[in-house]
C-alpha cells in the first residue's frame, strides 16, 4: 500500500501541469573556485521537472542576467550550489527588488555558502553555511508529514550527503526535514534534530531551501526529485 501511495504522489505533479503552464524559472549556476560536480545533474533534473509539470526553464551562469528587466520574466529563480558573492551591488538590488515584488527563490545545497557579506540573502536562504564534515551516511527525519515537499518521505530515511552546519538561522522557518545528529559525526546544531530543509515567506516573496543534493545521483532519486519539485512549485506560487 505504501508503495502504491508513493507512486501516486510521485506522479501527482504531472496531474497538476495546467497550473504551471506559461511560467518560467531561471536556473542560476555561477560559482567561484570550487564547483559541485552535481550542478549539471541539477540543471537536467529541473529541466525534466519543467517538462513534466509544465513550466519553462532558462539556465545562466552570467551574473549580468540579474537585472530587473530580465528577472521579471520568471516565477522563481533557482540557485544550484552557486555563490551569491559573484553578484555586484546593482545585481543584488535587482534580485532584492524581484523578491520584494513577490518573486520566488529556491536554493539547493551550496546556495547557502558564501553569503556572510550579504545579510539580506542570508535571511532569504534562512541560515548561513559554516562548515561540514566529510560526506557520510546519516538519518533524515521527516519534520512535516503534511507539506507536499516532505510528505512522501518516511519518518526516517538513511541518506548519504554533505551535512551542512548553519549559523544565524531565521526564527520563522517552517522545517521540512532534519538530520539526526546522533546518526553521524560532525553535527554542530547541538540537537538530535538538525534542520536541513525548510521554507518561509520573506520580504514579500517565498523561499525554499534544501541542503541535500551534494551527489549527482541525488538528482535522479525519487525522494529528492519530488522534494525539489514541490519546493519549486511553492516558490513559483501565483507569480
Amino acid at each position: 500500500m505504501k508503495k502504491i501511495l508513493f507512486t501516486v504522489l510521485l506522479y501527482l505533479p504531472g496531474l497538476m501541469a495546467p497550473a504551471q503552464q506559461g511560467k518560467k524559472v531561471l536556473i542560476y549556476t555561477k560559482t567561484g573556485g570550487y564547483a559541485h560536480a552535481s550542478i549539471p545533474d541539477g540543471i537536467r533534473a529541473v529541466q525534466k521537472i519543467g517538462l513534466e509539470i509544465g513550466f519553462q526553464t532558462d539556465t545562466t551562469s552570467l551574473s549580468e542576467d540579474f537585472n530587473e528587466k530580465n528577472l521579471r520574466n520568471y516565477a522563481a529563480i533557482i540557485f544550484i550550489s552557486t555563490s551569491p558573492r559573484l553578484l555586484d551591488s546593482i545585481q543584488k538590488e535587482a534580485f532584492t527588488n524581484y523578491i520584494r515584488a513577490g518573486g520566488g527563490f529556491v536554493g539547493i545545497h551550496g546556495a547557502s555558502a558564501g553569503i556572510r557579506p550579504w545579510p539580506w540573502y542570508a535571511k532569504l536562504v534562512g541560515g548561513i553555511f559554516t562548515n561540514h564534515p566529510e560526506p557520510k551516511e546519516g538519518v533524515i527525519l521527516n519534520e512535516n508529514t503534511l507539506h507536499s515537499a516532505s510528505c512522501h518521505f518516511p519518518a526516517q530515511l538513511e541518506w548519504k550527503d554533505e551535512w551542512y552546519n548553519f549559523s544565524d538561522m531565521e526564527k520563522d522557518l517552517h522545517i521540512l526535514l532534519s538530520v539526526d545528529e546522533a546518526s553521524y559525526t560532525g553535527g554542530e546544531y547541538g540537537s538530535r534534530r538538525h534542520p536541513i530543509s525548510w521554507y518561509h515567506d520573506y520580504d514579500g516573496g517565498r523561499a525554499f531551501y534544501t541542503a541535500l543534493g551534494h551527489f549527482s545521483y541525488h538528482f535522479t532519486d525519487a525522494f529528492f526529485v519530488q522534494h525539489i519539485t514541490e519546493g519549486i512549485k511553492y516558490a513559483m506560487g501565483v507569480n
